[in-house]
């Protein structure tokens, strides 16, 4: 999940770095680092994100077109 991805999906939901944090067992200082790039996601972190981001209404698919949405932005930038 890259970094503006998250942090478009953690506001949409209306949560904090720290709620967001204490939901999926971390510090926020992780979330913060993965926000800012300076630590990828691994695939048991992004599943457990997907699922809190789905219990606040944010459904899988819909974050995969935002994904497409941000790498198509992040490419166009070069």
């Amino acid at each position: 999940m890259i970094p503006e991805l998250l942090k478009h999906c953690r506001q949409l939901a209306l949560l904090t770095q720290t709620e967001l944090a204490e939901m999926v067992g971390v510090h926020q200082t992780l979330i913060g680092k993965y926000e800012a790039g300076l630590h990828e996601v691994n695939p048991e972190m992004e599943r457990k994100l997907k699922e809190v981001f789905a219990s606040k209404g944010i459904k899988e698919n819909e974050i995969a077109l935002l994904s497409e949405i941000f790498n198509s932005r992040k490419y166009r930038k070069r």
